[in-house]
């Protein structure tokens, strides 16, 4: 039987909803901004969204989602409180882990990368192999130069299968967040945070701007900001178990910067912005930035024979 799987889990959700356990909708790419209102089983979910067939188990998802979803409640409830401890620090940052690498504009993104990854060896094998054509016409040698030329020719990758590399490193993924930076946002002002259907934001310090932070709203008191601790190359289990923390705060942000966070929220989203309630500040921002999402930025810099190519993640406006 098909099964409607939360990309966005409803215990992540209900922390953002009303008194009557509902979220209000804001559509970037839809006529109407405000929807109607939703629980958090309406929104957020693809049928079979967490299988996939490369495995021979192809719910596999279902062995590691539950052991950090069901105490989500408990664990934001302990990050707020200040009374964080090991096990909730990884299960939180495994979750978000999930959130980074599992949802549908994580798989589109990830389709991109590859992608974009793949495309100076195509473009190379295509200008190998274009005398190879065989007998055609001059106009069709023309027209397939003429794409050549202009790199129309592009590389397809299958999203299951960038799906299921996230899943295979969704372990290591969360040593990452584990072993990382944390600034709990105990938010106090008047702007509550708003979350989406991509909630795991990527921030740039405009001082910094070559390292990202990830942003994850997790109430509307309540966020995180993670930067990655680069003195470990590459986490494993043994990094986790003698990690100290030495970089985790606690900060009570200005309206400003709730404000900022929340527009990178809006920016960020692909389609669903969602609050408890109707706010008009809220709509016309959604409405400001409609044309935004999160793309993948490639650069390719010659080296020698060959290249770097260079991929980020950021909110950008479309073309």
């Amino acid at each position: 039987m098909p099964k409607d799987d939360h990309f966005v889990a409803q215990t992540y959700l209900r922390k953002f909803v009303d008194d009557e356990g509902s979220l209000t909708p804001y559509y970037k790419n839809c006529r109407v901004i405000i929807g109607k209102k939703k629980t958090p089983r309406q929104v957020c979910y693809e049928t079979d969204g967490d299988s996939n067939s490369y495995f021979d188990n192809p719910r596999i998802l279902d062995d590691y989602l539950p052991h950090i979803e069901n105490p989500w409640a408990d664990n934001v409830a302990k990050l707020q409180a200040g009374e964080v401890d090991a096990d909730c620090k990884y299960e939180i940052g495994a979750y978000i882990s999930f959130l980074r690498s599992c949802t549908p504009t994580a798989k589109r993104l990830g389709a991109e990368m590859i992608s974009a990854n793949m495309q100076p060896l195509v473009d190379k094998t295509l200008a190998e192999q274009f005398h190879e054509l065989g007998e055609t016409t001059d106009e069709v040698r023309s027209a397939i130069k003429d794409a050549m030329d202009n790199r129309e020719i592009r590389a397809v990758v299958d999203e299951e299968y960038v799906h299921a590399i996230s899943i295979q490193y969704l372990v290591h993924s969360a040593y990452r967040f584990y072993c990382s930076h944390w600034l709990v946002l105990l938010n106090e002002t008047g702007i509550p945070f708003v979350t989406s259907d991509n909630p795991a934001g990527i921030f740039y310090d405009d001082e910094n701007p070559q390292y990202a932070t990830v942003f994850v709203p997790l109430s509307p008191t309540l966020g995180v900001l993670i930067k990655p601790d680069f003195t470990i190359a590459r986490p494993t289990i043994e990094d986790v178990k003698r990690y100290s923390h030495p970089g985790d705060d606690y900060a009570h942000p200005k309206e400003s910067f709730v404000a900022t966070l929340n527009e990178l929220t809006v920016r960020s989203a692909e389609n669903i912005v969602l609050h408890s309630a109707i706010d008009e500040d809220l709509s016309a921002l959604v409405e400001a930035n409609r044309d935004w999402n999160v793309q993948n930025q490639t650069f390719e810099l010659p080296y020698e024979n060959g290249m770097y190519i260079i991929n980020r993640q950021r909110a950008c406006k479309n073309a």
